[in-house]
């Protein structure tokens, strides 16, 4: 999801232009979730029940045709073979004594296209909490995708399974977790006139590592979001903001990652829910995924919307910090938290602490099912990951997780 020097400076001024538009995926309409199923954190529970009601109340198809019928919108969209990606809508909270407040704040159509180069293209027509307008077009640009833990070049951290006492799988249809943003930095000059990009996640997946062969692609089918710490330095210093660049995003590989925000801090508190909808209603369809990044540090929620997603079984939970692709920079140690839960699926909860739901601890302490990833190029290590401990509760809830530290090493070799 890096940029390359000329992409960073020059997005304002990208003109692209489109032939046809052809919507490849499904819209989903929203379904309610009951509010005691899913994670058991109860301020995640709280928000995402209400934003799931007001969900529904979101006309998807009325915001795809209003996108589509900007004069601008098909500008950006008309000399390339873009497809549709996703449409995501955000949201701002608020606490009162007894309750909390869900407002939206808007929604966006997003269509992407992917040179041969790897260089990704993202349109994303924003649109007012009513469906009434579009209030802007914007341009993305993401150079890499984040391809999960399967590469130990490119990825530290902890992929969580679940099995029954005969060492069958079992399906893990959500991962939830917080994290703190991480300051990048540029070592040695690594990141003069170069991308450096560490990007904490939390995702689902099919086969160990996200592999596989999704889309016909040589990447894996991974359902994920993080945010992005990076650098990129020239001779009149390190930029665009904060003295770097800091990100929310969301992913269904192989499409696009799209970015929810580009204005996130370093420190910045965050947490993160991904989720299969099958594991938890009753009708739910089990190719339906979606996302949610929270930003607690300044009350709001990215949510990507029902995503129809051939996927197949999601038997893994990723907690993830990876380098996309790019040259890691230096950054400060941060932790991160996580809990998985197995749903309606687990018939065998009684085994384990915590029934169907388990904090990354548990699976850690009872060694029933992880698989740890270390950074190495060149027979350096370049990042690591700690034992995981149990955290009473997470800094932006009341919720217990199991929480382990990320640390910078070294970026040589990479």
């Amino acid at each position: 999801m890096s940029r390359n020097i000329l992409n960073f400076f020059c997005v304002s001024f990208l003109f692209v232009v489109i032939v046809a538009v052809q919507a490849q995926g499904a819209i989903i309409a929203p379904s309610v979730r009951a509010s005691n199923q899913g994670t058991t954190d109860p301020t995640i529970i709280n928000i995402r029940d209400k934003i799931l009601q007001k969900e529904t109340s979101i006309d998807f198809k009325r915001t795809l045709s209003l996108a589509l019928a900007s004069h601008d919108f098909q500008l950006q969209i008309s000399s390339h073979p873009f497809s549709y990606n996703s449409i995501f809508s955000r949201w701002s909270f608020s606490f009162t004594s007894t309750d909390v407040q869900v407002i939206l704040s808007d929604v966006n159509v997003v269509y992407s296209y992917r040179d041969p180069n790897g260089t990704g293209l993202n349109a994303v027509a924003t649109e007012d909490a009513g469906i009434t307008r579009v209030l802007n077009i914007s341009t993305q640009i993401t150079h890499s995708q984040y391809a999960g833990s399967r590469n130990s070049q490119t990825a530290t951290g902890y992929e969580f399974y679940e099995q029954d006492s005969s060492g069958n799988k079992l399906p893990i249809y959500e991962i939830t977790g917080e994290w703190t943003i991480p300051t990048a930095s540029n070592p040695s000059g690594a990141c003069s006139w170069n991308n450096c990009d560490i990007a904490p996640w939390f995702g689902l997946v099919n086969q160990l590592g996200g592999a596989g062969n999704c889309g016909g692609q040589s990447v894996g089918c991974i359902v994920q979001t993080g945010t992005d710490s990076g650098q990129y330095c020239t001779g009149f210093g390190c930029g665009p903001n904060h003295n770097g660049y800091y990100w929310g995003w969301y992913e269904y590989v192989p499409a696009n990652p799209v970015h929810c925000w580009d204005d996130l801090n370093p420190g910045d508190l965050m947490a993160a829910d991904v989720w299969n909808q099958y594991g938890f209603q009753s009708n739910g369809n089990p190719n339906n995924y979606k996302t949610q990044l929270y930003d607690w540090t300044l009350s709001r929620v990215c949510d990507s919307g029902w995503t129809n997603y051939q996927m197949g079984t999601p038997y893994y939970g990723e907690a993830i910090a990876e380098r996309p692709q790019d040259t890691l920079p230096q950054f400060t140690t941060f932790p991160m938290y996580c809990d998985i839960n197995t749903g309606k699926e687990y018939p065998y909860y009684q085994q384990f602490p915590g029934g169907p739901f388990s904090t990354c601890y548990d699976e850690y302490a009872t060694n029933n099912g992880y698989w740890q990833v270390t950074m190495v190029n060149c027979a350096y290590v370049n990042a690591e990951v700690s034992g995981i401990s149990p955290a009473t509760t997470g800094p932006g809830s009341t919720w217990a997780y199991g929480q382990f530290n990320v640390q910078y090493d070294r970026s040589n070799c990479t």
